[in-house]
C-alpha cells in the first residue's frame, strides 16, 4: 500500500479524532497535549508513520522512515493533502520526498521540517532552524528524492531474433538478412521447435532441449484480412518451470508473442506504414483491422487496441534501425552541424530513471568557475539603432505587400495613408544611414542604396538578398548564430582575396553567399562595400569568440564513459560515441537552478510552457546541411539555455526513409508501457 492510500485510509478511520493521540510520557505532558491538540488542526502536517530504518545499526545516528500527511495551503479537503516522506536522522539531515513537487521551495516539505521537529523536541513552538524561507538554496543539509517513477514492465516476445525493416525503409547500409519470406495463403499447420527456440523468462534465454518432451498447442495467427488456427511445438522452460520454450518463427515471416498469438510481419509493417505517413493512432488502425476483418469473414475477431500495443513496440524494438545516421555527403564527421529542439513534451512524472542524456552532469566533471554570461554579442550594439534598422525594412516590405494586393492601382485614401507612412519613416533613415556608417562604412552605404530616402522616393524594390542580409546583421542574436569559427576563417580569406572561388565556400553563412552570389552574376565582382561589410563581421565575430572562449576545450575522456546501456533506455541515441563529459558551470545561474519568467533575448519562448506545466522539453536533434539526422536525445526539463541551438533549418525534408526510422526510434523511447 502507498504511503497516501494510507493517509486517506487513517484519516477515514479515525473520524473526528483524525488520529490516534501520542503519548509522549512524563517528559513534558502539557506540551505533549499540545501536541495533540495540532492533530486536530487542518492546516498543519500530521505524523501518521513513524519506524526505524532496518538498514540502521548506529544508535548515536538513528535513521527513521516517516510519513506525513501535509495540506496543501489554501485546501482543507481530503484532496488537498499530500504524503511528504523522509528517511534520515531526527536533525532534519536525510532524503525528503514529496509526492506533488520536487523543487527545493517546496512549501509542503518546508512545513513537514517544523513539524518534525515539533514532535521530536514535544514543543509546539519548535522550528528547523536551517529552513531560510526566502532562500531555499541555503538548506545546505536537504537532499530531495529525484521524481522519476520506477520503469514499468517491458513486454517481451518470445521471439527474439534481429527483424530486417520493412522493403520500404531499407536503406544501403542494412546488412543482408535474406529476407523472410511473408506467408501469402495458409501459413504451416503445425510450428516446429528449432535450434533457435528459447523462453522469454530470463537473460541470457533458457533455449531449446531436443532430449526434453516436447508438447503441442493450438495457436492463432493474426495476418491482414483474417485469423489463422495453428498447431505449435513448446516445451516446459527448465529455467521457470511456468512458461514454455516457442519457437521464433523469424524464417516464416510471423512474429511470435507469447506461443499463443502471433502476427505475420506484414500485418505488423502495415502500422508501422500507417503511423509514419499519418501518424495513426493505435485506436484508430486496430478499428479499421477489425471491419477489415468483419468484411473477410475471419474466424476470430482482431486484438484489442492494448494488446496490439504491447505486441507492436515488443516487435519494433528488434527491428534492425542502425547504421541511418551517417550522410554519404558529409560522412561520419560532419563539419557543419544544426541543432534543434523538438517539442515532444510529457509529464515528468513518467521519466525513467534511465534517462541519461548528454547534458546530464557527472561528479567527475570539470568545472568552469570563471565562465560569465557575455551581454553585447550582437553585430551592432546599440540595441535602439538595431530596432530601427529592423522597423524601417519591415514596414517597407509591408507597404510593398499592400501595393501588390491593390494590383499596383491604390486608391486615393490608400495612396494618402502610403505616403503618411513613407513620411514617417523617411523621418528615421538619414538618422539610420549615420549611424550605420559608424559602425562600418561599407554597412551604411548598403543600407543607403537599397533604403535610403532616394530609393524611398524612386520607389525602387530592395533586393530579397540585401533585406535579409541586414535583417541578419540587425538580429537580437550573438554573431557566432550567424558566422561560426571556420565560417569567419572562411570569410577573413575572401576579404583578402574576393575571388569567385572564396565566395562560394561561404554556404555556410547563407545571407552573405547569396550577396556575394548576386553580385558576381551582375557584376563580375564584389562591391567594395560588402568586402567591408565581411571584413567587420570577421572582426566583430573573433572579438566575442575571444571574451566567450575562457577556457580551453577539454581533453578527449573515454575512460569515464562507456555506458553498454541501450539507447532506448538512456533516451540518447548518436551516430558516434560520446567523447567527454559536459562541464559544470556553476556562475551561470540557468545551469544551476531552473529558469523562470520570459527569457526575453536569450529565448523567445516561455518557460510556463514546460517548467511551470511540469513538462520535459522534448526532443534534442541534430542535423547535416543535407537534412540527415546524425543522433537525439530526450531533454528531461525544460528547454535550457545551455541547450545547443542555431537559427537556421535543415535546408529541405529530411531523406524520407532515414526520418521514419528516426521517428520510429522516438517513438519507442517515448513509449509508456502502462498507457
Amino acid at each position: 500500500m502507498s504511503a497516501l492510500c494510507e493517509s486517506t485510509r487513517q484519516i477515514n478511520s479515525q473520524g473526528a479524532i483524525r488520529f490516534p493521540r501520542v503519548s509522549f510520557g512524563t517528559k513534558n505532558v502539557q506540551q505533549g497535549n499540545k501536541i495533540n491538540d495540532c492533530l486536530e488542526r487542518d492546516d498543519l502536517p500530521i505524523l501518521f508513520s513513524r519506524q526505524r530504518a532496518l538498514q540502521d545499526l548506529d544508535e548515536n545516528k538513528a535513521n527513521y522512515i516517516n510519513h506525513f500527511s501535509a495540506p496543501t495551503p489554501g485546501k482543507r479537503s481530503l484532496s488537498g493533502h499530500v504524503v511528504v516522506s523522509f528517511e534520515g536522522t531526527d536533525s532534519g539531515d536525510g532524503i525528503w520526498t514529496c509526492n506533488k513537487e520536487s523543487a527545493k521551495n517546496c512549501v509542503h516539505i518546508k512545513t513537514c521540517r517544523h513539524a518534525l521537529q515539533r514532535y521530536i523536541h514535544v514543543d509546539v513552538e519548535a522550528r528547523d532552524n536551517s529552513v531560510v524561507e526566502d532562500d531555499p538554496l541555503k538548506m545546505p543539509n536537504i537532499a530531495l528524492a529525484p521524481r522519476i517513477r520506477q520503469a514499468g514492465r517491458e513486454e517481451i516476445a518470445v521471439s527474439y531474433l534481429t527483424i530486417p525493416p520493412p522493403r520500404w525503409a531499407t536503406i544501403n547500409s542494412d546488412p543482408d538478412f535474406g529476407r523472410p519470406r511473408t506467408p501469402l495463403g495458409e501459413p504451416p499447420a503445425l510450428i516446429h521447435l528449432t535450434g533457435t527456440s528459447t523462453c522469454c523468462c530470463s537473460i541470457p534465454r533458457c533455449l531449446y532441449n531436443p532430449l526434453a518432451p516436447i508438447r503441442q498447442q493450438q495457436c492463432i495467427i493474426y495476418s491482414m484480412t483474417h485469423s489463422f488456427t495453428s498447431i505449435v511445438e513448446i516445451q516446459t522452460c527448465q529455467l521457470c518451470n511456468r512458461r514454455f520454450i516457442g519457437p521464433d518463427c523469424q524464417e516464416l515471416g510471423i512474429f511470435n508473442f507469447n506461443n499463443r498469438i502471433m502476427f505475420t510481419h506484414d500485418v505488423l509493417d502495415d502500422y508501422t506504414s500507417n503511423y509514419t505517413t499519418s501518424e495513426t493512432p493505435f485506436a484508430a488502425w486496430v478499428t479499421i483491422l477489425a471491419r477489415r476483418y468483419t468484411t473477410h469473414g475471419s474466424g476470430s475477431p482482431f486484438v484489442t487496441d492494448q494488446m496490439f500495443r504491447s505486441v507492436w513496440f515488443a516487435y519494433v524494438r528488434l527491428q534492425y534501425f542502425e547504421g541511418d545516421m551517417t550522410c554519404k555527403e558529409c560522412g561520419p564527421c560532419p563539419e557543419t552541424t544544426i541543432w534543434d529542439g523538438v517539442t515532444l513534451a510529457f509529464n515528468r512524472k513518467h521519466l525513467l530513471p534511465t534517462l541519461q542524456p548528454p547534458t546530464t552532469l557527472h561528479d567527475q566533471a570539470i568545472s568552469r568557475d570563471k565562465t560569465r554570461y557575455l551581454s553585447g554579442q550582437q553585430l551592432i550594439p546599440d540595441r535602439k539603432l538595431r530596432q530601427v534598422v529592423r522597423r524601417i525594412i519591415a514596414e517597407r516590405r509591408s507597404e510593398e505587400e499592400d501595393e501588390e494586393e491593390e494590383g499596383g492601382r491604390p486608391g486615393n485614401g490608400a495612396v494618402e495613408k502610403a505616403n503618411q507612412e513613407r513620411l514617417k519613416r523617411a523621418e528615421l533613415i538619414p538618422d539610420a544611414c549615420s549611424r550605420l556608417r559608424q559602425v562600418n562604412e561599407g554597412l551604411g552605404d548598403i543600407f543607403t542604396t537599397h533604403f535610403g530616402i532616394r530609393s524611398l522616393l524612386d520607389g525602387v524594390v530592395p533586393n530579397a538578398v540585401y533585406r535579409r542580409l541586414l535583417l541578419q546583421i540587425a538580429a537580437e542574436e550573438s554573431v557566432l548564430q550567424m558566422a561560426i569559427r571556420s565560417a569567419l576563417d572562411l570569410l577573413d580569406i575572401f576579404t583578402q582575396y574576393p575571388t569567385t572561388e572564396n565566395a562560394s565556400a561561404l554556404v555556410n553563412i547563407p545571407v552573405i553567399h547569396d550577396v556575394l552570389t548576386h553580385e558576381f552574376r551582375l557584376y563580375q565582382r564584389a562591391s567594395a562595400s560588402m568586402i567591408s561589410v565581411c571584413s567587420w563581421i570577421v572582426q566583430r565575430g573573433r572579438l566575442v569568440l575571444a571574451k566567450l572562449l575562457v577556457y580551453p576545450a577539454p581533453e578527449h575522456d573515454g575512460a569515464v564513459l562507456g555506458s553498454d546501456t541501450h539507447w532506448a533506455k538512456t533516451g540518447c541515441c548518436y551516430g558516434m560515441p560520446q567523447i567527454r563529459l559536459r562541464p559544470k558551470y556553476p556562475a551561470l545561474k540557468h545551469d544551476v537552478r531552473g529558469d523562470s519568467g520570459k527569457r526575453g533575448a536569450k529565448c523567445s519562448k516561455f518557460y510556463s510552457k514546460y517548467g511551470e506545466q511540469r513538462l520535459t522539453g522534448g526532443i534534442m536533434c541534430v542535423w547535416c546541411t543535407h537534412s540527415v539526422c546524425y543522433g537525439f536525445h530526450c531533454i528531461p526539463g525544460e528547454k535550457a539555455g545551455m541547450m545547443c541551438f542555431r537559427p537556421s533549418s535543415p535546408g529541405g525534408r529530411p531523406p524520407q526513409t532515414c526520418h521514419l526510422r528516426l521517428c520510429l526510434r522516438i517513438r519507442t523511447i517515448l513509449h509508456d508501457p502502462r498507457t
